[in-house]
């Protein structure tokens, strides 16, 4: 079980994943987690600028924001998703504290939509963390997970390019033990989640009673399907869940509300 670290600023605790982005994190007591969603998706440096004057305006610094959810507008070959990632990290180190060798600790989900309008990566929302006295520290994000076990290759892949109705559980099987793990390591369990977002590019018609035997809450709360692939090609399922506070929309002139 991977040990969570505690973040600088002590208002979550996450678990490290690559150099990009962290495998989830979970609010401290005393902190909360609120989605700002753009009323559009917005190419990234723009809304790390958006981003950036809404912290100010909340009066919080970067160590605040806690995850991104990226849309792209095709899966990247392997080349492709290691340029990107080079990309991101650099964009990000701009504006969040990040030593030069020091691995993001924010969450991240990365996906293709099946019909996109995007001419390039853009940014759907972020998760940040503000201080609640009232807070329990039941909020959560974890990063999206694709059916791949290690590094991005054909090897690493669970029912590499099969989509029998066998090579599609054993897909969703893995995705869904891997969330549950990480929130496990997190000290939390998969009924605390309140959002689970499934990325996939067609309708599965048995996918929410398959997976609400791992997620409870989708009884209650539902599953959120989104016609979409996981951001490197030849993966097919891509799985996120979180429990969140607030949401709040963004757009160009406003400021968000939570």
């Amino acid at each position: 079980m991977t040990t969570p670290l505690t973040h600088r600023s002590g208002a979550y605790r996450y678990l490290p994943g690559g150099a990009a982005f962290s495998n989830g994190l979970a609010a401290e007591a005393g902190f909360r987690i609120v989605e700002w969603e753009f009323a559009t998706p917005q190419p990234l440096e723009i809304a790390f600028e958006r981003v950036g004057r809404e912290l100010a305006a909340h009066d919080r610094g970067w160590d605040a924001l806690a995850g991104v959810d990226l849309r792209s507008p095709v899966p990247f070959d392997l080349a492709g998703f290691a340029s990107f990632n080079t990309y991101y990290l650099d964009l990000l180190r701009r504006h969040y504290p990040l030593a030069e060798d020091e691995h993001s600790p924010l969450a991240r989900t990365n996906v293709a939509p099946v019909e996109s309008p995007l001419d390039q990566p853009s940014v759907r929302a972020v998760q940040v963390v503000l201080p609640d006295p009232a807070a329990d520290g039941t909020d959560f994000v974890l990063s999206g997970v694709a059916e791949n076990r290690g590094a991005l290759g054909p090897k690493n892949t669970v029912a590499y390019r099969d989509t029998s109705a066998a090579g599609w559980r054993a897909k969703v099987d893995f995705v869904a033990g891997e969330l549950a793990a990480r929130l496990h390591s997190l000290g939390l369990s998969t009924d605390d989640a309140r959002i689970v977002d499934v990325y996939v590019a067609q309708p599965l018609d048995w996918l929410e009673s398959v997976l609400t035997g791992t997620f409870g809450s989708i009884a209650q709360y539902g599953l959120h399907h989104w016609p979409a692939r996981p951001p490197v090609v030849d993966l097919d399922v891509e799985i996120g869940c979180k429990r969140l506070s607030a949401r709040a929309t963004l757009t160009a002139q406003e400021e968000g509300r939570s």
